[in-house]
């Protein structure tokens, strides 16, 4: 057991140091082989698993699980139902069910759980299925979600969509408070709910007729809110939600607030003020009078409901202001007759008044204009007959909004011109008494140009993939076609020889033909690099470690001229990747910094610790955290500004034909975007190019100062052990079979997952599963290792794989007695893992 367990997983190692002689699974070395391998599997699930397994259901459970588990006592080794024993009543039932043979799925099922901070309301989507030993149950095993935040997130959505409604056809600012009160009030199970303003000085707050739920007093009236100490004050003033669980218990709350809180009846608190322009003017807040632990979703909920309301009592308070000019205007018209008059000829827009129904009543000059008509043949028409059909619908609920009082800006829709084209038309309007007053601005010329914008910048995009499509097919086949030549024409002339009886040349073509063979696998690795699609070995690497190891290297590949020197940071960060990557990203660079220095000139190659903010990380197309970095600087002439917006894509080089495929940048692009990082260059002509990746720190636990491996020369021994070699294509196959049997090995083959599980199932002896990751049948090798492991646990398995398919095989994490190897390989190094996996105990 102690081997399958994950090293750095803090789980297994609490799993593996704690005692079960106690237990009724007794100790680990007697765990039956079904307990142990979905224990293993249970630790490497990267989502929330637990398992209970005997006669008393003993839990176990993984890190994912842990947060799930809140403030709860020690609950590793202890019964199930002692565990969650406030909620048998309900998953009681389903784990007999699921003991009885039947396994159970349920979604955003409603728990009231306790973890260590008092019953709480909290929903899970989990699944039980049943663990068997021997043919009978014996267990069963749990993946669950929490899905609280998600049902509380759709129910405060649907809280609020409810709430925006009825607000929207209210218009007295009382009526409009009351609602959004009682509505929290009752939504939150709450004491107290009120809004408030605040004076011009942000100290006092008023408040009148607040809900309450009949249990607590109304307190309405004006508060003085620097009487609940100048922290609570402070975070008001700045617009910061305010929650208090406990009033006795928050540090920030001095004696003075406690009395104010105690005055009020209230022992918990959440407040959201409004801010604007720099100013508290108003607060909601609400009140319990016993302790809550306040959720982040009620927070987010009272700040929502604040800011609604606000918009609310905005809204009705510009309704009152525009029915007020209206009535004023009213009483000037016979004033302003003349002036109006006078606008409605001249004006350049088109104006019109229509009653509810959106029946014309009048129209200015500007129809002439506009849409060619005259202004009596649009008068007592309704506005429809000369809009679009397809904007006849909206047009009308607009109408509708406007006869129940809003007012309507910015609506488009299209009139027909009477040449039979249409015309689109921007209105603003308001209602007054019985009609609508609309004014529309004409903007077709403006729309079109927009449109025609559009459909340009869509054709540039579409001819800049196509371009880069052609690029990218077209160096593919020049340096494959280049390869291709070399081995055909290696072939023929052995060929040639052979029928000559000329074998002394023959290992001169064999070695042209390896060669190539070795460039397009190579060309494949880069190719595989730029897409994010290389099968990566990552592991923790501390940088200075790598590059320390890689000097002598370098100062060879760049030659005597040039001056190699690197600069480290302090205690630079360890971060997961393929090490074996990153030298050739290295090597890369530095190659290419050689390159721009033809007559010679200095590299510089730093490393550094890099945290990074929301906004830095998005320009650089990452996420916020904390980052490695490695950049390669060179004093050479630097690249124009247009090379460098091209120096990423693919088969695009400067360099001399022969002297480049255009992949290098590509594929180190493609190891960092696949690694979780990001590269980026900056140059300028004359001055010298630096290129800077940026890889995550790795978090997990420290790594020795020398890592690196100590490299021996063995010669392989003969095998005796049988191997199953699993692979669809025939030649792989066939080549990996007569490898290993001229090894000694005993050697079965399949051709897909099915037959290999048909050949696992026989009862006789396999060392090690050599099985390819893609096979086709609906069963990969990854699941045709899973399945041999629960009844061969200590077979050895060896993965092949052609590109990345990392997912396939958990994204790189193997558990002992696991291996990858990437094609296309040598038979030398396939034995040689073969031989490593069988000789490992």
């Amino acid at each position: 057991m102690t081997g399958t367990t994950n090293p750095i997983c803090p789980a297994a190692a609490e799993i593996r140091n704690t005692d079960w002689s106690d237990t009724p699974l007794g100790s680990m070395d007697s765990w039956p082989p079904a307990l142990s391998t979905m224990v293993s599997f249970m630790l490497d699930a990267n989502v929330p698993v637990w398992l209970a397994w005997g006669p008393e259901l003993t839990f176990l459970f993984n890190d994912a699980y842990r947060p799930l588990l809140g403030d709860k006592p020690h609950a590793l080794g202890k019964p199930l139902k002692s565990v969650w024993g406030e909620i048998w009543d309900v998953v009681g039932p389903l784990i007999e069910q699921t003991l009885a043979g039947e396994s159970v799925y349920i979604e955003n099922a409603l728990l009231r759980v306790e973890r260590g901070h008092g019953v709480e309301d909290a929903w899970f989507s989990f699944s039980y299925t049943p663990l068997r030993q021997d043919g009978a149950i014996a267990g069963l095993i749990c993946s669950v979600w929490e899905t609280t935040g998600q049902v509380l997130a759709r129910q405060a959505q649907d809280f609020l969509s409810q709430l925006e409604e009825e607000l929207r056809v209210l218009s007295d600012s009382a009526e409009i408070i009351q609602l959004s009160q009682r509505r929290l009030g009752e939504h939150l199970k709450a004491n107290r709910v009120g809004y408030g303003s605040v004076d011009v000085t942000e100290r006092f707050f008023i408040t009148d007729n607040n809900w309450t739920d009949g249990q607590v007093d109304n307190f309405n009236g004006t508060h003085d809110l620097a009487a609940f100490g100048p922290e609570i004050h402070g975070a008001l003033k700045r617009g910061e939600p305010l929650t208090v669980d406990d009033v006795n218990a928050d540090p920030r709350i001095e004696e003075g607030g406690q009395a104010a809180f105690a005055y009020l009846q209230t022992r918990a608190a959440l407040t959201a003020s409004l801010v604007k322009n720099g100013r508290m003017i108003a607060a909601f807040y609400v009140h319990c009078r016993d302790s809550r632990k306040w959720t982040s979703a009620d927070t987010h909920l009272v700040q929502d409901v604040a800011e609604r309301t606000w918009s609310a009592l905005e809204r009705a308070q510009a309704q009152h202001a525009l029915e007020r000019a209206n009535r004023e205007l009213a009483q000037r018209v016979e004033i302003t007759t003349r002036d109006h008059d006078r606008l409605w000829r001249i004006s350049q827009e088109l104006m019109l008044v229509a009653d509810h129904s959106g029946r014309i009543t009048s129209v200015n000059p500007s129809a002439r204009r506009i849409l060619g008509l005259e202004p009596d043949a649009m008068a007592g028409r309704l506005l429809t007959d000369f809009i679009h059909p397809d904007d006849i619908d909206s047009t009308g609920q607009e109408i509708e909004k406007l006869a129940q009082g809003h007012t309507t800006l910015a609506f488009e829709n299209r009139y027909r011109h009477a040449d039979g084209s249409y015309r689109t038309l921007n209105w603003t309007a308001v209602p007054f008494e019985a009609h609508i007053h609309a004014v529309g601005r004409d903007v077709t010329a403006e729309r079109e140009a927009n449109k025609a914008l559009r459909d340009t910048e869509d054709a540039l995009r579409q001819a800049q993939k196509m371009e880069a499509v052609g690029q990218l097919t077209g160096g593919i086949a020049h340096d494959f076609n280049n390869i291709i030549a070399g081995i055909v024409g290696s072939l023929e002339l052995m060929s040639i020889r052979l029928g000559q009886g000329r074998f002394n040349e023959i290992e001169r073509y064999l070695t042209g033909a390896s060669g190539a063979a070795k460039r397009a696998a190579s060309l494949t690795q880069r190719l595989l690099a730029f897409s994010r699609r290389q099968t990566l070995e990552p592991k923790p690497t501390r940088l200075t470690n790598l590059i320390g190891g890689m000097l002598e290297l370098v100062q060879r590949s760049v030659g005597p001229e040039i001056d190699v020197r690197t600069v480290a940071t302090d205690q630079v960060w360890t971060t997961f990747i393929d090490a074996g990557q990153l030298e050739n990203a290295l090597l890369n660079l530095c190659i290419n910094a050689r390159d721009a220095m033809p007559t010679g000139g200095t590299i510089t190659i730093e490393t550094a610790n890099v945290g990074m903010g929301r906004e830095e990380a998005a320009r650089k197309g990452l996420t916020s955290g904390e980052y490695v970095s490695l950049c390669v600087s060179d004093t050479g002439v630097g690249m124009a500004p247009e090379v460098l917006e091209r120096a990423f894509e693919p088969f695009y080089t400067t360099k001399p034909i022969g002297q480049g495929t255009g992949l290098g940048l590509s594929m180190v692009y493609g190891f960092a975007g696949q690694s979780g990082g990001a590269v980026r260059i900056q140059s300028d002509l004359g001055k010298g190019t630096t290129v800077c990746l940026y890889l995550p720190r790795y978090a997990g636990p420290d790594i020795p100062e020398d890592t690196a491996p100590q490299e021996t020369e063995l010669p392989l021994a003969k095998g005796k052990e049988t191997v199953l070699v699993v692979d669809d294509e025939p030649l792989v196959r066939m080549i990996a079979v007569e490898a290993l049997e001229e090894q000694g090995y005993t050697v079965l083959e399949a051709d897909d997952g099915a037959t290999a599980l048909r050949v696992l199932e026989m009862d006789r002896t396999i060392d090690i599963l050599v099985t390819d990751v893609g096979l086709p049948g609906g069963i990969n090798g990854r699941q045709v290792a899973e399945a041999a492991l629960v009844k061969r646990p200590d077979l050895k398995v060896l993965f092949i794989t052609g590109y990345a398919e990392n997912a396939v095989l958990n994204h790189g994490h193997l558990a002992r007695g696991m291996q990858v190897l990437t094609k296309p390989f040598q038979m030398e190094a396939l034995i040689e893992r073969v031989s490593d996996l069988i000789a490992l105990k």
